[in-house]
């Protein structure tokens, strides 16, 4: 490293290495010094980074003075944000908008993404959709992230999932651990375009749970879940254990609901019903939670055996929008005889995704001939159901048959 007092003998080119270098390893006094020197021998590359360095630090004051010594593309980009959040100036939207302008207009591709966001919050989502694309045309990942999401919801453009799904690629692939797990998530079911590979999946929660980011939670929890589907689960029990445990370390609350479930059945672990119970009660509010409860509460050879508990938490789980609590009432209410209830909580169940209950409802839209619906309910089953997706053929045959005797 060079001192600082022989930096007037050290290249630009290296200044700015080292005060990147200094910046990664979370330095910003150093860094400040490498960048003033840069900006101070007009390096437009210093004199950004410098107001970078301000700004982080939210001297705003500074960051501006910097960015305003030199007129580029990329200052005023900065510029412009410091307009829009009201940052070292007065908010003013119109001001910013105008910065943005220019700098995207000379060529700034973190111009576009900025100013996609301002057009956002002026609704103008055409606009907002123009300029993002822009952005992600540059291969810049946030704008591609933020593309895959207007094409997911179809703001400022047409819903189209198939382009949802390649721009989630193209960010995963750039790095994005966020999208990275999403990824694995359609390979996984194979969606929109994504072909259904159980190992692509894989790979892609592995490189996301290795990424040390918020997301690493919710890709262990889903990679553990992915490998006890597979064939070979048993033989994985182990690592899916580790995997849920390291996610419920970490707070999620899925792995800690689907870790209490496999000690509660016993699946490939020694029933436990102690670590079931002590791991369902840390998310006790939550409707999958409370449905674990229920279910331990109605075991009757266990010391948590208590069916008025069971009845309560079972409905009020129901009530909040758990699939298996509301399948498990439908259950209940068709086995006594409640036809009315049990449609209800039948069709709660299966609209909130639950497989069961939509094979349920599609054979009950069948035997009253409504083919419609029967289709609907198959349909969405046979995405996860190989069974659903036999009823949903023979259901094809027996149309056609109806259609053409």
């Amino acid at each position: 490293m060079a001192s600082l007092g022989s930096l007037a003998e050290v290249s630009v080119e290296d200044l700015l290495r080292l005060g990147n270098e200094a910046k990664d390893n979370g330095d910003n006094d150093l860094a400040l010094q490498y960048y003033h020197e840069a900006s101070a021998r007009g390096s437009p590359d210093g004199v950004v980074a410098k107001g970078v360095i301000h700004y982080r630090l939210k001297q705003f004051d500074e960051a501006i003075k910097s960015w305003e010594a030199m007129d580029t593309a990329e200052t005023k980009n900065l510029r412009g944000v410091c307009y829009f959040y009201g940052q070292g100036y007065a908010q003013d939207t119109d001001k910013a908008e105008k910065l943005l302008l220019e700098a995207a207009e000379a060529g700034s591709t973190s111009a576009h993404y900025n100013i996609s966001i301002l057009y956002n919050s002026k609704k103008d989502y055409k606009k907002e959709f123009e300029h993002c694309y822009q952005a992600a045309e540059d291969d810049y990942t946030n704008a591609i992230i933020r593309l895959a999401s207007l094409y997911q919801k179809g703001r400022g453009t047409d819903k189209n999932m198939y382009l949802y799904a390649t721009c989630v690629k193209k960010a995963a692939e750039a790095g994005s651990p966020d999208m990275q797990v999403e990824l694995a998530n359609l390979y996984s079911q194979g969606l929109y375009g994504i072909p259904k590979d159980i190992d692509q999946a894989e790979h892609w929660y592995r490189s996301a749970v290795n990424s040390g980011t918020s997301c690493t939670s919710t890709a262990m929890n889903n990679l553990a879940a992915l490998l006890h589907a597979s064939p070979n689960a048993s033989e994985q029990i182990s690592q899916i254990i580790s995997l849920y445990e390291k996610a419920v370390d970490l707070g999620s609350v899925e792995a800690t609901i689907n870790l209490a479930h496999i000690y509660e059945t016993a699946d490939g672990v020694p029933k436990d019903l102690d670590k079931a119970f002590e791991l369902y009660n840390r998310q006790a509010s939550h409707p999958d939670a409370m449905a674990g409860l229920a279910r331990i509460h109605s075991t009757a050879d266990s010391k948590y055996f208590d069916s008025a508990k069971a009845e309560t938490l079972l409905q009020e789980a129901a009530n909040k929008g758990s699939k298996n609590a509301q399948s498990t009432l439908a259950s209940q209410f068709e086995l006594g005889s409640n036809e009315g209830k049990a449609v209800e909580w039948y069709s709660a169940a299966a609209q909130a995704g639950d497989i069961q209950a939509q094979i349920k409802m599609g054979n009950r839209a069948k035997a009253d001939k409504d083919y419609a619906s029967a289709y609907k309910w198959y349909g969405l089953a046979a995405q996860k159901s190989t069974t659903a997706r036999d009823l949903l053929n023979q259901l094809s045959i027996l149309v056609e048959r109806e259609l053409f005797v």
